[in-house]
């Protein structure tokens, strides 16, 4: 009787297992339907956003079909079964870094944020953290735009810190990769089960991070287990200018080793926004309204695309992920860039011991 089921909810099982986040090592909410339970066991899809660029022209192209892609994992092509274009909800968290002069890029936001975050879709959710020396949940996972931006008024003002919820506590440092592990962890847990997870960074990008809790590494690993895409949206200030021309000092002078003394090495948005195909735009005053909006662009016009391993090892290593173009989809449209995460950590055996990255 079971297997009857299962035959007969084969397209279901496709799509919902589909809209799962890769292999996460982060425990998922339990499905509301015990028929999920079967997709799940039976249906292991590896599923990943992918985003193509015009070579020329840097515009995001549209319009392309499943045919037009191959889909490699470790070298090995594998076929892709799952196929959209924009059509899964977005889950957003604007993580923002309120140590400094990055004040008045939370000035600029607030003026036009509605009519940005309108340009999402109903169904998309936004939740808002900060951090200084310790990282708070201002506002929890919500599809109401003003709420957002009234909480933009209170950070501002630091009035959030009465009304938010602890999330971790930085031992006096500022530091963005254990802001953005954190952050991960609640986007895992709250965060809608089938939506597109992502987060958009606002700071100045200089951490001071001389003891992290967490190393590049760790926190890599968990937002390529999680399927979550990291952007950042870098303030152009005094600051960042000064210490950008500290670190173009001559090597002998060792203008990198000072701000690395000064900041620490292990987290600039940048890290952590390349593995997970995300992207760092640098705003003026004048640019902010106008980087978001570019962002939340880039966020919602990706393709989807899902594939069942040919590899079916539970060995917890890292399998490489590579999206390419037929050829002749490439001479159509000449040249594109595609940005895609670079892979993900397969499922390990219980009680076994994950394989650290080939890198």
């Amino acid at each position: 009787m079971m297997g009857l089921f299962v035959s007969a909810s084969l397209s279901l099982a496709v799509l919902v297992a589909s809209l799962t986040p890769a292999y996460s090592q982060t425990p998922q909410p339990q499905p509301q339907n015990p028929a999920d339970d079967v997709i799940r066991l039976n249906t292991e899809l590896v599923v990943l956003d992918a985003q193509v660029l015009d070579n020329k022209t840097r515009r995001i192209v549209s319009g392309l079909r499943k045919e037009d892609f191959k889909l490699y994992e470790d070298g090995v092509m594998q076929k892709i079964t799952y196929f959209s274009y924009d059509q899964r909800p977005l889950s957003i968290v604007l993580l923002f870094q309120t140590l400094g002069t990055a004040q008045w890029v939370i000035d600029e936001m607030q003026k036009a944020a509605l009519a940005t975050l309108n340009r999402l879709k109903p169904e998309d959710e936004v939740a808002v953290v900060a951090f200084t020396n310790e990282i708070r949940l201002a506002q929890v996972f919500t599809q109401d735009r003003q709420r957002v931006v009234d909480q933009l008024a209170k950070l501002k003002d630091n009035a959030y810190v009465a009304d938010s919820t602890l999330l971790s506590q930085l031992n006096g440092f500022s530091c963005i990769g254990e802001s953005i592990y954190q952050t991960d962890l609640y986007l895992q847990e709250s965060a809608r089960p089938l939506s597109r997870r992502a987060m958009i960074v606002v700071t100045e990008n200089y951490p001071i991070d001389a003891f992290p809790p967490h190393s590049k590494g760790e926190i890599t690993r968990q937002l390529l287990g999680s399927g979550t895409v990291v952007f950042g949206l870098v303030a152009d200030s005094s600051l960042v200018r000064t210490i950008k021309t500290l670190e173009m000092l001559p090597p002998n002078m060792a203008g990198k080793m000072v701000t690395n003394a000064i900041f620490g090495t292990a987290g600039k948005v940048n890290t952590y926004a390349k593995p997970t195909a995300g992207q760092v735009m640098r705003a003026g005053k004048e640019q902010v309204i106008v980087r978001l909006t570019e962002l939340i662009t880039l966020l919602r016009e990706q393709y989807s695309l899902g594939y069942t391993p040919t590899n079916t090892r539970a060995d917890g290593r890292f399998r490489r992920i590579k999206v390419r173009l037929t050829p002749q989809t490439e001479k159509r449209l000449g040249g594109v860039a595609i940005r895609t995460r670079e892979g993900y950590y397969a499922r390990k055996k219980p009680g076994g011991t994950p394989k650290q990255a080939d890198r």
